[in-house]
């Protein structure tokens, strides 16, 4: 079994199971756009002297955590890419022409 062909396997594993339904969830609460803690920090950057800085470093943070949520379901579809163009494709004149 090719490494790629494992990474894909356990991907497409940890991405079904209920483990990471839940964390997805407590994320999404948490650091989504509605997120408890996303709108918290919003609210004490807002209230900062330099209220635009740190507004920007609570976007930067909520992206970073946001994209970090999204590689497993992103490095999926890279997987599975691979292996769609790495396929080889029948020959119309029959095998081996």
């Amino acid at each position: 079994m090719s490494e790629q062909t494992h990474e894909r396997e356990a991907l497409e594993e940890g991405l079904g199971t209920e483990f990471w339904r839940l964390f997805s969830d407590y994320v999404t609460r948490e650091w989504g756009p509605a997120g408890l803690r996303y709108q918290q920090a919003v609210r004490e950057a807002a209230q900062s002297a330099n209220a635009v800085i740190e507004l920007q470093k609570v976007l930067a943070q909520q992206d970073a955590i946001l994209h970090v949520m999204r590689w497993p379901a992103e490095r999926l579809g890279q997987l599975k890419q691979i292996v769609r163009v790495a396929e080889p494709t029948a020959s119309r004149r029959g095998p081996g022409l």
